[in-house]
């Protein structure tokens, strides 16, 4: 796939510093009604002055339906001056954050005693908790996601896709796309409001561009790409 060729860009940004984030040592997955801290707000508002900076306008944006997803959508899009553009934000489940089930509000270091970790360590990124959902659970509903957007292709609109969503559900997609281990996927911790790019050309097929990126070498370098004759 060459960068003349018709394509679809997908940025997975990662919501900001919420107060989940804060607690380490309880496992907490989704957590619906986490809000974001201060820093996590400036964090948003700063993806949104990177967006502005690029001249990136999103042909769609989404969001996991958590708090502090959707807080930081709402907050990049009005920081990138797009409030009331039509760049509305839908929320999509797709987006989620890992489920842990039954694990959820339980202390991890008393979770993941030497049974816990002998199962994940046979089962790999296929191991659930009781109750919730796998790494490659996510990275399937991610990707079935993902394909929605290709239909039709090209893709309606002249823009990217912003999508806000979280680290592990960002870690599993590209554990997929890039073929990595458990270990290799368990390692990756995408920091707060930072930002990865997918794309799918007319093949369908779905690649990871970058991982991880801060706003301001994401959009610049993508925009950049794009503007090369």
């Amino acid at each position: 796939m060459t960068d003349r060729e018709p394509k679809l860009d997908v940025y997975l940004v990662r919501h900001g510093r919420s107060e989940s984030n804060a607690t380490s040592n309880t496992i907490l997955g989704r957590c619906e009604s986490s809000p974001l801290v201060s820093s996590g707000v400036d964090q948003a508002r700063r993806v949104g002055v990177s967006l502005s900076k690029a001249g990136l306008l999103p042909a769609a944006v989404y969001s996991s339906p958590t708090v502090r997803a959707r807080s930081t959508a709402d907050l990049a899009l009005q920081a990138a001056g797009l409030t009331g553009s039509g760049a509305e934000v839908v929320e999509e489940a797709a987006l989620h954050e890992q489920d842990v089930g039954a694990w959820f509000g339980r202390v991890a270091s008393l979770t993941f005693d030497d049974e816990v970790l002998a199962q994940i360590a046979r089962s790999g990124k296929d191991f659930r908790p009781p109750g919730g959902e796998s790494m490659n659970d996510v990275a399937t509903r991610m990707l079935e996601w993902l394909d929605s957007l290709t239909v039709p292709f090209p893709p309606p609109g002249p823009g990217p896709v912003l999508a806000f969503t979280h680290g592990g559900a960002v870690r599993a997609l590209v554990s997929r796309l890039r073929g990595w281990t458990h270990a290799q996927t368990y390692a990756t911790k995408p920091s707060n409001c930072s930002v990865t790019l997918v794309s799918s050309g007319a093949d369908r097929m779905w690649r990871c561009e970058f991982l991880a990126l801060t706003a301001d070498e994401a959009f610049t370098r993508r925009t950049a790409e794009r503007s090369i004759p």
